[in-house]
């Protein structure tokens, strides 16, 4: 399954293409409407307390087991909700080139697909944030610190900053903490390195879900 990354980059290099009036405001504005509700759904986590991370800034082995957990349950989500989406992405995206209207006029129904899936897949989140006990703040904490011990620095704002401006820059928004060895440089401790390295894998294949900001 192609990642739902991806999916939300065609429809921003979309808009650039065929500008604000016509595309922007009908079908990438309703992504950052996407990331207003994702908001309000935060209050339904039912742990709201303040996270304190660690003074040594280590992992333990429950959290990145729950980690997986909440990632799993999304991840299925993402699945069921997009479905053949990003076929229809692709297939919208290629009619662009050559028949603008009946392009534009698909990737409304596209939008409005991943628009609603987006939402299905918070609501997963949100169940399986209250399923192991997370807080939004320990649960963002765990994910930054499992992606900075494979040497990757996620960037801030989540959806909200993918649908606007650096939307289109996906692969620049991952910064690259490796020296030219490939060894993990920055203030990652060891123990963390150690206990990610097994899920480096898993982590890869999950880190669209992560940029998003699920």
């Amino acid at each position: 399954m192609r990642t739902l990354l991806l999916l939300l980059c065609i429809v921003a290099l979309t808009a650039i293409g065929l500008g604000y009036t016509y595309v922007y405001k009908p079908y990438v504005a309703p992504l950052h409407e996407v990331a207003s509700t994702w908001s309000e759904l935060n209050q339904d986590v039912e742990n709201q307390s303040a996270f304190e991370p660690p003074e040594d800034t280590l992992l333990t082995e429950r959290q990145i087991a729950r980690y997986r957990a909440v990632q799993e349950e999304v991840r299925r989500e993402v699945r069921n909700a997009m479905g053949d989406t990003w076929s229809e992405v692709e297939q919208s995206a290629r009619r662009i080139g050559s028949d603008g209207e009946w392009g534009v006029r698909d990737l409304g129904a596209v939008v409005a697909k991943v628009r609603d899936g987006l939402v299905r897949a918070k609501q997963s989140q949100v169940a399986a944030l209250n399923r192991q006990q997370f807080s939004i703040e320990e649960y963002a904490w765990v994910q930054r610190q499992m992606y900075r011990s494979m040497g990757v620095e996620l960037p801030e704002g989540g959806l909200r900053s993918l649908a606007g401006e650096a939307l289109w820059h996906s692969s620049g928004d991952r910064r690259l903490m490796l020296d030219e060895n490939g060894v993990v440089t920055g203030d990652v401790p060891k123990q963390n390195i150690q206990r990610v390295q097994r899920h480096a894998d898993w982590l890869a294949e999950h880190i669209d879900l992560a940029l998003v900001g699920l």
